[in-house]
């Protein structure tokens, strides 16, 4: 076999007889390939909900019923298989999965190479968390799982946008305080910047956002504190500790930052308990203590 292989390589250099390496074509066509996927899913009883193409590769979703398959075609033939339930239907595999179209050409773009990322949502708990799979030059497939674990077991990207209008996309996260709602959700929009591998971490937001936001908030923090209205300061302050948990601040430091939102505020006495356990929480970084009770 190495013998012939050879052969051919000297063949195909050779000015005379013919170029037999033009007879080696590695791989599928992925259109090609995606349809015949495509049709055999059809004869199952699934339709096609969305399919998006790029030259080295193409995708689709298809669904019967609450079943959905995604399936990514490249040249080494069907490179990803995502699938809400297990072959019996039932049990649930990936769950409500979708395959997400981008809003414009290179809204997808994670790792800024000019080619767009494919994007699978998956619903979690009244939300769609968003997960960008790269396609390298052989045809793999590979996710490009966020580095998120200083922000939580819970948090995930659910929106991919160029939030500073700079022309880069950043991955949004939202933090939010469930534990701590009285009135309304403590909750923060975080966009943090992708590397060049397509990888999102955090203590990467965009300085002119923190900036914004900042004014933002303490604008807020003003009206609430000349009302006044306490139930919104309280939440203010933890939003405070939330944007600072995202921009990578210590513990120390996120404190520090719901200590001056409440500053100029009085409390009213039935609030300080859960001032207290909103301190105390953020202080121990973000797990309330079992001693403390819920408000």
């Amino acid at each position: 076999m190495l013998a012939w292989a050879l052969t051919i390589g000297c063949a195909g250099r050779s000015s005379s007889g013919p170029d037999y390496s033009a007879w080696l074509r590695v791989g599928v066509d992925p259109i090609a390939e995606a349809d015949a996927v495509l049709s055999a899913l059809e004869r199952a009883g699934y339709r096609r909900s969305r399919r998006l193409e790029a030259p080295a590769w193409s995708a689709f979703e298809a669904r019967r019923g609450p079943l959905r398959a995604i399936r990514v075609i490249t040249a080494r033939g069907v490179a990803l298989a995502l699938d809400s339930h297990e072959p019996d239907g039932l049990v649930p595999r990936h769950g409500a999965i979708s395959l997400v179209a981008p809003s414009s050409a290179g809204a997808h773009d994670v790792d800024r190479d000019g080619a767009d990322e494919i994007v699978i949502g998956a619903e979690i708990e009244g939300r769609t968390c968003l997960l960008p799979f790269r396609v390298d030059a052989e045809g793999a497939v590979s996710p490009r799982a966020p580095d998120l674990r200083s922000l939580g077991p819970d948090v995930c990207i659910e929106a991919l946008r160029d939030v500073d209008g700079r022309g880069d996309v950043e991955a949004v996260v939202v933090l939010r305080a469930p534990s701590l709602r009285r009135a309304a959700m403590p909750s923060v929009e975080v966009p943090l910047e992708f590397d060049l591998e397509g990888i999102a971490r955090v203590g990467t937001t965009p300085v002119g956002h923190l900036e914004s936001e900042r004014a933002r908030a303490e604008e807020a923090l003003r009206v609430a504190l000349e009302a006044p209205d306490p139930e919104s300061i309280y939440v203010l302050a933890i939003e405070a500790a939330l944007r600072a948990r995202g921009a990578g601040a210590s513990a120390v430091e996120q404190v520090e930052a719901f200590d001056r939102a409440l500053a100029r505020a009085v409390i009213p006495r039935a609030m300080v308990a859960d001032v207290v356990r909103a301190r105390t929480t953020v202080e121990g970084g973000w797990v309330t203590p079992p001693n403390l009770p819920a408000p």
